[in-house]
């Protein structure tokens, strides 16, 4: 007679050191919210970074060299990049003082947007 052996895995939370699947099933996803992250390259950087032809880069600029370094240091499969679609008239619906307080968009920042798709689409 032989003896049957009944093999038994046990599943194990995925940040455990013995995880079972390898590291070509696992997928790292980033995803940006564009339009935070445009904004804040185009407050950090100064309004003198022009092209020759006048158009202020300062947040196309920004967001690309961050965008750079978080692909080089992440190294992820995929990224997905969402921007604002527009007036959030929903938050408007539900509180009127939504955003109240806060300043008009820059038109220097506005005219930036563009451009940063194009970036994004070129990658």
């Amino acid at each position: 007679m032989s003896a049957k052996t009944k093999t038994q895995t046990t599943r194990r939370p995925l940040g455990s050191s013995k995880h079972t699947l390898s590291k070509n099933t696992l997928r790292k996803i980033i995803l940006i919210d564009g339009h935070s992250l445009a904004f804040r390259a185009f407050f950090a950087l100064p309004d003198t970074l022009i092209t020759s032809s006048g158009q202020v880069t300062n947040a196309v600029y920004g967001f690309t060299s961050m965008l750079i370094k978080l692909l080089a240091d992440e190294r992820p499969q995929t990224v997905i990049v969402c921007f604002d679609k527009g007036a959030p008239q929903f938050r408007l619906d539900r509180y009127a003082a939504y955003k109240a307080g806060r300043a008009e968009t820059p038109d220097l920042f506005r005219q930036q947007l563009p451009l940063i798709r194009e970036v994004l689409q070129a990658l």
